[in-house]
This record gives structure tokens, C-alpha cells and sequence, in this order.
């Protein structure tokens, strides 16, 4: 189980990560970074699709605040907006933990409307 679910239904940035993900760690930086603005999120686990892209887009389109993640199986991560059409961020799993968490931190601006880092 995840930190931060959102069973109230709240309005919240979606990650969406490809079943059998177990880059727990990165996905770690990404939650403390968007905590650090004080914006919710929710994980879910999404089964038959790994592509990190994709992800990010769909969970963009499904979230409320139109701000979506998604992970592949090695731990990439792209960060999608719901008016774009390509992913606004897309790191390497072997980018740093600072990297990871900056991601997190720019997806709940984005939904803050204030100033990416």
C-alpha cells in the first residue's frame, strides 16, 4: 500500500506504474517531492501496459488536476500535462535522487500554477 491514497476521492496527481514495478526507491523521491508542495496523489497499478509515455498520458487525462506520471518496468519516468500532447518531463532510471524528486516537486506546481524548478 501507498502512501497518501486518496480514498475520499480528492482530487489528486496520478501515478501510474506497470504491474511487477519494482523501483520502489525512485518512487519514493517522486511522492516526497509533490509532499513537499502539499499536493495529493494516488498510485495505481496499471496491468498489460509498461511504456512510461503512455502512462503519463493516460494518467493525465484520468486525473482531476490533469497531471499524470508514469513509470516503465526500469524505472523511467515521464510527467504528462493533459494539454500536451508529449510528456513534459522524461528522466532515465539512472538519473539522481534530486532529479526524481524535482520531477515530483514540478508535477504538483504544475497543478499549483506556479514557477517549474
Amino acid at each position: 500500500m501507498y502512501r497518501n491514497q486518496n480514498p475520499e476521492g480528492k482530487p489528486a496527481i496520478l501515478i501510474y506504474i506497470p504491474e511487477g514495478f519494482l523501483q520502489k526507491n525512485t518512487l519514493e523521491f517522486v511522492t516526497h517531492g509533490i509532499e513537499e508542495e502539499g499536493i495529493f496523489y494516488f498510485v495505481e497499478e496499471i496491468k498489460g501496459k509498461t511504456d512510461a509515455k503512455a502512462l503519463s498520458a493516460e494518467a493525465s487525462l484520468a486525473s482531476r488536476l490533469d497531471v499524470g506520471l508514469g513509470f516503465d518496468l526500469n524505472g523511467d519516468i515521464a510527467l504528462n500535462y493533459q494539454r500536451m500532447t508529449y510528456p513534459l518531463y522524461h528522466i532515465k532510471s539512472t538519473s539522481t535522487a534530486d532529479e526524481f524528486r524535482n520531477i515530483g516537486v514540478n508535477a504538483a506546481r504544475l497543478v499549483k500554477g506556479v514557477p517549474l524548478i
